[in-house]
């Protein structure tokens, strides 16, 4: 697994394992705008997106982790918890916040 900073040439690659964006185009245009806008990290797994997190500063002047979307194929096998642990030492003790929804 290799983890870097993420551009826009990615958006296709995070679209495709997004699995909201596939059914709903305002999901593929906010991940344009996370792109454009704040701090997205991707995780590659043999050269491939498998994962990604998005991490702004408008929660209050503190770290908010907006996204964190794991592949449907690479799920269970850690992607989400290195995207969390580089996203906390990038926040060199500061706060870092997130906040979660069950999907049903």
């Amino acid at each position: 697994m290799h983890i870097r900073l993420a551009g826009l040439q990615d958006l296709p690659a995070l679209i495709a394992i997004d699995s909201v964006a596939r059914q709903d185009l305002h999901r593929a245009e906010q991940i344009a705008d996370w792109l454009a806008q704040y701090r997205c990290l991707v995780a590659e797994v043999q050269g491939n997106v498998a994962a990604y997190a998005v991490m702004h500063r408008h929660f209050f002047g503190c770290a908010f982790i907006e996204m964190l979307m794991v592949g449907e194929g690479h799920r269970c096998a850690g992607l989400g918890a290195a995207l969390l642990a580089r996203t906390q030492a990038e926040c060199r003790g500061q706060k870092l916040f997130t906040s979660t929804k069950s999907l049903q």
